[in-house]
């Protein structure tokens, strides 16, 4: 912005107005470059903010799959063991929740949830991973907007000081014109 700024004085340097104009223009840029980085730092947000739940779900999962095999687990190796020591061929059923399951099952049930707990230990593992990504992109967005946001309001002064700068020699050239006048007359009253 800087550059471009600086080669459109070079370029409209003879003509106050135009000058004016182009600065004007140059600075209406602003607020759309920065509203877009706002914009895209909230969808980042929301996604951060959807990422983070999911996670919490899956951390939560992962309790549940452990409180459940915490409960479950013992009571397979319980009922293995009885089963080898009485030489039955057949595990006594086990109870858990309420309900009966045969030794089967069970083993078929605590396969199912160290499954379970494993898919979502990974998903809690990725989260973790994408979470750091974002958290980074998030960072560098804030930042861009601060600093073109700061960029904005140097270049807001800048502009008016440039302002007063045109105003100034316009003024100037407005006294020299007419000073030139003025002598010109009074060099045209002298001959007469």
């Amino acid at each position: 912005v800087k550059g471009d700024i600086l080669s459109e004085i070079d370029s409209r340097i003879d003509d106050p107005t135009a000058l004016r104009s182009q600065l004007e223009d140059l600075e209406r840029e602003y607020p759309a470059r920065i509203k877009q980085v706002r914009t895209d730092l909230a969808e980042l947000n929301e996604q951060i903010r959807q990422l983070n739940r999911e996670q919490g779900i899956c951390e939560r999962v992962v309790q549940m799959a452990d409180a459940d095999l915490a409960e479950l687990e013992p009571k397979i190796r319980e009922a293995a063991a009885v089963q080898a020591s009485n030489g039955h061929t057949r595990a006594s059923a086990i109870a858990v929740d309420d309900r009966v399951y045969s030794f089967e099952r069970a083993a078929a049930k605590a396969n199912q949830i160290r499954q379970t707990r494993v898919a979502y230990s990974n998903r809690v593992a990725d989260a973790e991973h994408d979470l750091t990504y974002l958290h980074q992109q998030a960072e560098g967005l804030e930042e861009l907007a601060t600093e073109l946001e700061a960029e904005r309001a140097e270049f807001q002064l800048q502009i008016a000081q440039l302002s007063r700068q045109v105003d100034a020699i316009a003024r100037n050239e407005r006294l020299i014109d007419m000073l030139e006048d003025a002598e010109w007359a009074l060099a045209g009253a002298d001959r007469e």
